[in-house]
């Protein structure tokens, strides 16, 4: 619904309409398909080819990896992040990557839209107008805790509860001792720390947004990214939600979707090694919309409202939207009021 809202939304600025072309980056059939309904298109005839593809977890770890070009070099004194990519062993074939090229179609609105399974179908030469909704969550993280009886940063991992009392046959362990990851990610962690300090890391966050910088770099334009998170380092803030609810991570694997508090700042720091782009934010949400013109945009739809029940709801969503479904900070409570960076509680 948030491409259909953008196209719906824009078709008034003829010549902008005109110049776009859209991709659509999925990688679910199913989701495709109910997409290309949202937006007025006909599903492309599935080969068996097509439908003969499975996803594995190797594929999805490197979906987001793409390749630096050869001898690339910049004036960025900044130290480069550590390397998720020289792995000796080669990496999977990118998930879905078909050798037949993607088929274009045209939307409701005159605008035709492509869907892609990774960011290298896309062309890299023309600006490139990027959303990032509630994506980076979505991404797998890695839990460290320091451990001084252990020796230092040990992974907190998955494992299973042989225990017949265990509620879910899972169950969370620290690592004997420091891990390979918390080796490879060592940068990310403080030198100095609390016995018990957990710390949470996204490597294919970070990698994902310097892929998106260099893209903007090299052919212009910009990305937005709207997610759950604050403007700091998290300290393994990662949930399980099913049906609406929020559930133990452990007691239906498979079947919840597990959402992972983004931590902008290292998205922010990830960008801003990558020359000629600048990072802006994160602001919260109700600032967001309203440099974005909410306040006119309930005016007018609330004088144009054909109840009093239509009108008292719109108020309600306006709220909602701008001082936060709960624990909204202060400086969103009041008007002047200084606006504080991150997300915060308002989402």
């Amino acid at each position: 619904t948030l491409m259909h809202d953008i196209l719906r939304s824009t078709r008034v600025f003829k010549e902008f309409t005109s110049a776009l072309q859209v991709y659509m980056m999925e990688v679910s059939p199913a989701l495709r398909k109910l997409q290309q309904n949202k937006l007025g298109v006909s599903a492309p005839a599935a080969t068996k080819k097509q439908e003969d593809n499975t996803i594995s977890f190797a594929n999805i770890k490197h979906i987001f990896e793409t390749a630096m070009p050869p001898n690339t070099t910049t004036t960025n004194t900044t130290p480069p992040s550590p390397s998720f990519h020289s792995s000796p062993s080669p990496a999977p074939s990118p998930l879905p990557h078909h050798p037949d090229p993607p088929q274009i179609h045209m939307s409701e609105f005159g605008v035709p839209v492509t869907w892609i399974g990774r960011m290298g179908e896309m062309p890299s030469t023309a600006p490139t107008l990027m959303v990032a909704q509630e994506l980076f969550d979505a991404l797998p993280v890695s839990i460290f805790e320091y451990s001084a009886k252990r020796g230092g940063w040990c992974e907190v991992l998955v494992d299973e509860d042989l225990d017949a009392q265990g509620p879910y046959h899972l169950r969370f362990v620290l690592s004997p001792g420091p891990s390979a990851s918390a080796s490879v990610l060592s940068r990310y962690l403080p030198d100095v720390a609390l016995d018990g300090q957990r710390v949470q890391i996204c490597p294919d966050a970070i990698i994902l947004a310097q892929d998106i910088a260099r893209r903007v770099s090299s052919n212009g334009g910009a990305a937005l990214i709207v997610d759950y998170g604050e403007n700091k380092r998290q300290a393994g803030r990662v949930i399980a939600i099913r049906n609406h609810k929020e559930e133990h991570m452990l007691a239906a694997p498979g079947k919840a979707d597990i959402s992972a508090w983004v931590d902008f700042a290292s998205i922010r720091s990830a960008v801003k090694e990558v020359p000629r782009v600048r990072a802006l934010g994160p602001v919260d949400q109700g600032t967001f919309l309203r440099e974005l013109g909410i306040d006119h945009r309930l005016q007018k739809l609330w004088e144009a409202a054909p109840t009093d029940e239509a009108a008292e709801g719109l108020v309600s969503a306006y709220e909602r939207l701008v001082m936060g479904a709960r624990d909204a900070p202060p400086s969103l409570r009041g008007p002047g009021a200084p606006v504080a960076e991150g997300m915060g509680g308002t989402y």
